[in-house]
C-alpha cells in the first residue's frame, strides 16, 4: 500500500519496495515472477542486519528468509481457506500454501490472527502454535468515508452505471459465490419493475470469470449486471457511497473487511450468515443463507425496497 509510509507516526521511518501487479497477469505467472525475487534475499538479509531491527513483521506467511534467526519475527495469518476448500487449489499451489503457513507458524515468535475464526483454525491445524497467537481484528482504511453526490455522479457516468445499484466487491474466486448471486439477481430483476436497478461487481478477474460471464448471458442479465473488473482502490469508496446496499454472499472469509469498508461509507450491508461475518457485522447487517438462492434474493429485495431497513443498518454500522 503506497499510503503506508506517510501514515507512520512521527520519528518512524520505513523503506518500502513496491511490486506492481498487473490486473491482466495470470496468477501462476505472478507467482513465478515472485519466486524470481528469491536471489534478492541475500541483499534483504544484509539490509535487515544493518538496520538492527527490533522485530520483523511478515504480513503474509513468508518467513523462509534464512540468516535472520536472531531477529524476532511476527507473522499475520489472514485465513486458512486452502484447508477448508482444498479443491479450489491446484495440488502444487495447495502444497506450497500449506508448507508456507506451517513453516511460518513454526519460526514466528508471535502470530497475529485477524479474527477468532482464523485463530481457531490455526489452533486446529497447527496446535503447537496455540500459545503464540494473538487475535487482532482488521480495520477499514481512513480513506473509506462517504463521498459527495458530485463524485458519485461522475463515477457512474464514467462506467455507465445506473443511478440505483447494489454493489459486490470481490475477486471472482469460486468461494466468493458469484454464480449463486447471479441466480438470485435473476429473481430480483423478475420481481421488480425497476429497469434502472443494477448489480455492480468489481474485483480481479480469473479463469472463473468465464463461467460468470456465461451465467450473465444465459440469464439475459447483460442490461442490469455491470462487471467492471479490477478498479483503482481510490474509486471503491465512491462505489460504496453511491450504492443502495452492498451484498456479500461469500462462502468463506478470514475476516470480511468489505463489511467495515461499506459501513464507513454509509452503505447498508447484506451478507452471508457465516460465523466470521457474524463476528465482524454483529447486528449491523442483514444476514442470509449463501447456499440458498431464494435467501439471497429476498435479502436483496428487502435492501432495495425497504428504506427503513437501510436506514437502520446504516445507523447501526
Amino acid at each position: 500500500d503506497k499510503n503506508f509510509a506517510p501514515t507512520l507516526p512521527d520519528g518512524h521511518k520505513a523503506k518500502v519496495w513496491y511490486v506492481p501487479r498487473s490486473k491482466t497477469l495470470p496468477e501462476r505467472v505472478f507467482q513465478k515472477a515472485a519466486r524470481l525475487f528469491a536471489p534478492n534475499q541475500i541483499r534483504l538479509v544484509k539490509i535487515f542486519r544493518e538496520a538492527r531491527l527490533d522485530v520483523l513483521h511478515f504480513v503474509v506467511p513468508r518467513t523462509e528468509i534464512v540468516g535472520l534467526e536472531h531477529i524476532p519475527k511476527v507473522v499475520t495469518v489472514h485465513d486458512l481457506l486452502f484447508e477448508h476448500y482444498p479443491d479450489l487449489f491446484p495440488t502444487s499451489d495447495l502444497n506450497l500454501r500449506r508448507r508456507s503457513v506451517e513453516k511460518s507458524v513454526q519460526v514466528a515468535h508471535a502470530i497475529i490472527a485477524v479474527s477468532h475464526q482464523t485463530q481457531q483454525d490455526i489452533i486446529r491445524f497447527f496446535p503447537t502454535a496455540s500459545d503464540r497467537i494473538h487475535m487482532i481484528s482488521e480495520a477499514a482504511g481512513s480513506h473509506y468515508h462517504p463521498r459527495s453526490a458530485k463524485k458519485i455522479t461522475y463515477l457512474c457516468e464514467k462506467y455507465n452505471l445506473p443511478d440505483k445499484y447494489v454493489y459486490y466487491p470481490a475477486n471472482d474466486w469460486p468461494h466468493k459465490n458469484h454464480i449463486q448471486l447471479l441466480r438470485a439477481w435473476k429473481i430480483v430483476t423478475d420481481s421488480l419493475d425497476e429497469r434502472d436497478l443494477g448489480l455492480v461487481m468489481t474485483g480481479e478477474e480469473t479463469s472463473n470469470g468465464v463461467g460468470i460471464k456465461q451465467m450473465i448471458r444465459e440469464h439475459n442479465l447483460e442490461h442490469s449486471v455491470h462487471h467492471l473488473g479490477y478498479l483503482p482502490f481510490e474509486e471503491i469508496p465512491t462505489l460504496y457511497s453511491g450504492a443502495v446496499a452492498m451484498i456479500y454472499p461469500s462462502l468463506f472469509e478470514g475476516f470480511g473487511l468489505p463489511l467495515l469498508e461499506a459501513m464507513k461509507c454509509g452503505c447498508p450491508v447484506g451478507c452471508s450468515d457465516i460465523p466470521v461475518l457474524r463476528e465482524v457485522g454483529g447486528k449491523a447487517v442483514l444476514y442470509f443463507d449463501p447456499h440458498q438462492v431464494e435467501s439471497i434474493a429476498q435479502a436483496v429485495l428487502k435492501l432495495v425496497k425497504d428504506e427503513q431497513i437501510r436506514g437502520r443498518l446504516t445507523r447501526s454500522g
